[in-house]
């Protein structure tokens, strides 16, 4: 079962979809612009709707470095695990014509210089997909009202004037949808970053099973940044997950086990097209 929205995110060893779960209770805003909540969307809406029919080719390079722990790292403890840390850089491109397609050429694995045509993304606890479209699940004009929305802040962000707004589903039926915290351009609302809540993976469920051998509960971190302006619309600079899992233990000292890292990097962008259907301008 696929999440609803373009970008998808999930440990390789099986995806499955996240239904049950309970999802958090979402409180009304106290923030002075939660006023603005309504225009906010408004734009937010608009910008997806151009993102949601673009037609684009560009071609980038992606840095990818991942670390695995084994059998797990603990902070502040002498050191007991072994390292696994592995680099894949990329030559990727991608073309959205109607449909959309990713290709890569692996260009460097670790310090070995290669040239492996229709590469495969090599890494091994999590994948990523759509990265550019990621906000198309969280505040199209269809998806909002699915959601409750939540004004926490406002904050500058690379020179920017943004509104960090909280997006919660309204009920365990809207599962399908992923979730979390995103930062929106007060001017234009487009998203330049968005913190993904760890309950919206694709098979959180194995997630909590994980966590269960270690009595200990999920803490994942995950975050997607889009620095790149081309057109009116934002690309990918970097994206980030921090896989940790949360002791349960009656203590108040509570240990945190970090099993993976990911850190991915788009860089040296080569824009070919990137242009807007002029029929949905409104």
């Amino acid at each position: 079962m696929a999440k609803k929205g373009w970008i998808f995110l999930g440990v390789l060893v099986c995806a499955i979809g996240a239904a049950g779960v309970r999802r958090p209770e979402s409180k009304a805003g106290t923030h002075p612009r939660q006023e603005e909540l309504a225009s906010v969307l408004k734009k937010a809406g608009d910008y997806c709707a151009r993102l949601d029919l673009i037609t684009l080719h560009f071609v980038c390079i992606e840095d990818v470095t991942e670390k695995i722990y084994e059998p797990y790292r603990v902070l502040g403890q002498v050191a007991h695990w072994k390292t696994e840390r592995n680099n894949f850089i990329y030559d990727f491109q991608m073309i959205r014509k109607g449909a959309i397609e990713e290709r890569r050429v692996l260009l460097r694995e670790n310090d070995k210089p290669l040239r492996l045509e229709n590469a495969a993304l090599k890494t091994q606890r999590f994948r990523y997909k759509y990265i550019v479209f990621g906000a198309l699940g969280l505040f199209g004009a269809d998806e909002q009202s699915h959601y409750r929305y939540r004004v926490e802040r406002e904050e500058t962000l690379w020179g920017r004037q943004t509104i960090v707004v909280h997006a919660i589903p309204v009920t365990a039926a809207d599962s399908l949808y992923v979730w979390g915290k995103a930062w929106l351009d007060a001017a234009d609302g487009s998203i330049l970053k968005i913190e993904w809540a760890e309950e919206s993976l694709e098979n959180y469920g194995d997630i909590q099973a994980f966590a269960a051998g270690l009595k200990a509960k999920p803490d994942l971190k995950f975050s997607s940044e889009f620095q790149f302006y081309k057109n009116g619309i934002r690309f990918p600079s970097q994206f980030t997950m921090n896989e940790g899992y949360r002791e349960e233990s009656p203590s108040s000292n509570l240990r945190r086990f970090e099993k993976s890292e990911l850190a991915v990097i788009w860089r040296d962008y080569k824009f070919f097209t990137v242009e807007v259907e002029s029929k949905i301008i409104r």
